[in-house]
């Protein structure tokens, strides 16, 4: 970056982003940019909610941050050839370098700024999860999806990523189950796909066996699929006249 670029919040503070600075800032809060000459920099947008953050780190919101020590040039380095080499990568790929990315955002955060942070250990196990739980979700109708696919997927060993289940009572596959049987009941539950037979709804949420489809959602739910579905049908809960 070169020049210096000016940046402005709202609530009247503002600060100037000389070369070598870093800077945050909540894209909730209105800001704007002020620059006399082009300017060159990298942006990262990420949920606020992988950045475990109290809430007296928003003070360091819009203030001009020094990345050209500690773990601060380390992390610029590894998003400007994230960004140069972008096409090198494949898509699954990405879950890693994205938890990468967070991971280094945390650490210059904690080494240089804030006293409070969460360990890094912690930080590191809770953005984890949330790409496991992004990534079940996106391949939910793999019928192939399974531990071994997810462990593999994140480089971390089957037994590890059970563990990350633990506290919750729960296996990785019970928690790949629930989420295709939630699909299911919804689609049966929805009037537009009355047309589509139980056994396709079943195989289009992973579900390949249909008796093994009825067992598990009538375990789950106390009712088979068919049933189900005919209790959420309109003539079945219009009130009696009589």
């Amino acid at each position: 970056m070169s020049d210096g670029l000016g940046f402005d919040l709202a609530n009247g503070d503002s600060s100037l982003i000389d070369e070598g600075k870093a800077m945050i800032y909540n894209s909730w809060q209105p800001f704007r940019f002020l620059a006399r000459n082009p300017v060159r920099g990298l942006l990262i947008q990420m949920p606020v909610e992988l950045l475990p953050m109290p809430k007296a780190a928003t003070s360091l919101f819009g203030a001009a941050l020094p990345s050209q020590e500690g773990l601060g040039p380390l992390f610029a380095r590894y998003l400007v050839e994230l960004v140069r080499h972008a096409d090198r990568y494949r898509s699954t790929d990405l879950p890693r370098l994205s938890t990468i990315a967070v991971d280094l955002l945390t650490a210059f955060l904690h080494s240089e700024h804030l006293d409070d942070f969460r360990s890094l250990e912690e930080t590191r196990q809770r953005v984890l999860r949330l790409r496991i739980d992004d990534f079940i979700e996106r391949r939910i109708r793999n019928p192939d999806l399974s531990p071994q696919m997810v462990a593999l997927a994140h480089g971390i060993s089957v037994r590890a990523l059970h563990r990350m289940f633990e506290n919750e009572n729960l296996t990785v596959a019970r928690w790949i189950r629930h989420r295709r049987l939630e699909r299911c009941r919804h689609d049966l539950a929805d009037p537009l796909l009355a047309h589509r037979t139980l056994q396709r709804i079943a195989s289009e949420w992973g579900f390949t066996d249909p008796a093994h489809f009825s067992r598990v959602f009538r375990n789950a739910y106390g009712i088979s699929p068919k049933d189900y579905r005919a209790t959420q049908e309109p003539n079945s809960r219009r009130p009696s006249s009589s």
